[in-house]
């Protein structure tokens, strides 16, 4: 027979019983086994709830007894039980770094790093604070700073503001020799032979910063197929409105580049005897 949507009371049900369903309704196996699915969950639920009240749960099986029926469900055993007792025990409250000598630790609970602070942790290499880096294959990118700012808007043109603050990041080329480059954020997982040209530029001064983004890496936008359809139809549009109007900032100004790389901490150093852009608080002092 076709069953429709009754409740309980409309089909005279007092109780949910398997076999008095099963005897009532022509239900299919596959109903069948998902009611006897529910039942063990419920059921489960019902009995982790009670335990978990306790300090400690017994050695012995907790056995319960299903509804209308002579069979017993056995939980498993107590190494189990509190091992589920863990898995969905909430998590714990974030604490409160504090101040030391080497930037911030939190060595109570979890050890729940901050984000947003630099941390230390005796397993860790011994790293200076003042700046948080995520290692990689191609080396140590700054996740402290971005060379975008707040200033951007009002010091270079819209073009310039995404490129800066979307699509490239500097990073550590050599972390060691603090030597600092600026590569595309998207492609950066790919190997050398995979990324298209111009995807890693190592300005040798921080006044060849500007030329070495809006030159270079401007290029490589052009042409890199990892950026994302929207953000690289943005950049497009950007780029065309600004090449057909008579926008007052249309060429960037470069001094903001350099202080901005300045009080970044970027400055102009040496490695192997050439030219290049270090970061002054990272390393040895």
């Amino acid at each position: 027979m076709v069953l429709g949507w009754y409740t309980a009371e409309e089909r005279g049900i007092s109780d949910y019983d398997l076999e008095m369903l099963n005897s009532e309704f022509d239900w299919q196996q596959k109903e069948m086994n998902m009611i006897s699915q529910w039942e063990r969950e419920l059921q489960n639920k019902s009995t982790w709830s009670s335990t978990s009240s306790n300090d400690s749960l017994s050695s012995t099986d907790v056995i319960s007894k299903t509804n209308n029926r002579n069979t017993t469900a056995t939980v498993k055993n107590d190494t189990n039980a509190q091992t589920k007792l863990r898995s969905v025990r909430k998590a714990p409250k974030q604490y409160v770094a504090r101040s030391s000598k080497r930037g911030y630790t939190n060595d109570e609970g979890d050890r729940l790093f901050l984000d947003d602070k630099s941390v230390y942790h005796p397993k860790q290499k011994k790293k200076r604070f003042g700046m948080n880096t995520n290692t990689t294959k191609s080396g140590s990118s700054i996740t402290s700073f971005n060379i975008h700012n707040k200033e951007d808007v009002t010091k270079i043109n819209p073009v310039h503001c995404l490129i800066r603050g979307e699509m490239i990041e500097p990073f550590f080329d050599d972390p060691e020799k603090n030597r600092i480059s600026l590569r595309c954020k998207f492609c950066k997982r790919l190997s050398r032979s995979d990324r298209e040209k111009y995807h890693t530029v190592q300005p040798k001064t921080v006044h060849g910063l500007y030329r070495a983004v809006v030159i270079r890496l401007q290029r490589h936008i052009n042409k890199c197929p990892m950026i994302p359809p929207d953000l690289k139809r943005m950049y497009m549009r950007l780029r065309e409105s600004l090449e057909n109007s008579s926008h007052p900032k249309k060429r960037s100004s470069k001094d903001h580049w350099v202080v901005n790389a300045h009080n970044n901490g970027l400055i102009d150093g040496l490695f192997d005897g050439k030219n290049c852009i270090i970061y002054k608080q990272f390393g040895k002092r």
